[in-house]
């Protein structure tokens, strides 16, 4: 699906078009679309579910404004609320929240084109949250003038990194205590042509 328009397709961060928020899917139809909670039964392997609707733990931990750039070239401020395990925004008089998982990604990205309603999107400095399980992609950006540029990089440096943590934390908490193992164990015939042992993570 790609509904984002053109000028906005232009985003020169290694995306295609496949990536394009549409919020009328993310907000919408969301949860039609999403497979119903993971029942599937354990065997000899840890589960987990991987939807965005699972609950946000605690208070945030960092709030602020932020510019969401969306479908029909809409630039709106937004109060971003970073949690633990997921983020919250308000578009529209309406809320709406996603958990994160393992499976998402967060990274600096730059649009280089003027909205038809003369907002050059030159003048934000952007970032984007990719939930690749989910298909659904988030732009927001931190508006600047030429005097105010160096403090806009430095704010959506903050908001990466930070966003970059709730992930890391999220993904650690999935994995039990182990430590990587590479010498093989005497017992078990298997092991002794391995190079290296460890939990892993796979959706």
């Amino acid at each position: 699906m790609s509904v984002l328009s053109t000028p906005l397709c232009r985003c020169i961060c290694g995306s295609n078009r496949s990536d394009d928020f549409d919020p009328s899917r993310v907000v919408d139809a969301f949860a039609d679309d999403e497979p119903p909670p993971c029942t599937a039964p354990m065997h000899g392997y840890l589960s987990y579910c991987a939807t965005t609707d699972q609950p946000l733990r605690g208070v945030p931990i960092r709030e602020g404004g932020l510019w969401l750039l969306s479908a029909e070239e809409e630039v709106a401020m937004v109060t971003l609320s970073l949690y633990v395990n997921g983020f919250a925004f308000t578009h529209k008089g309406r809320e709406h929240s996603f958990s994160l998982s393992p499976f998402a990604l967060v990274r600096n990205c730059k649009f280089q084109a003027t909205t038809s309603e003369g907002i050059d999107l030159s003048d934000f400095k952007c970032f984007k949250v990719s939930l690749f399980t989910q298909g659904a992609c988030f732009y927001f950006g931190v508006r600047a003038t030429k005097a105010e540029e160096r403090e806009a990089e430095e704010e959506r440096s903050r908001w990466v990194i930070d966003i970059s943590r709730a992930m890391r934390l999220v993904t650690q908490s999935l994995f039990p205590p182990f430590s990587i193992a590479c010498e093989p164990i005497d017992t078990v015939a298997l092991t002794q042509r391995r190079l290296l042992a460890g939990d892993l993570l796979h959706h």
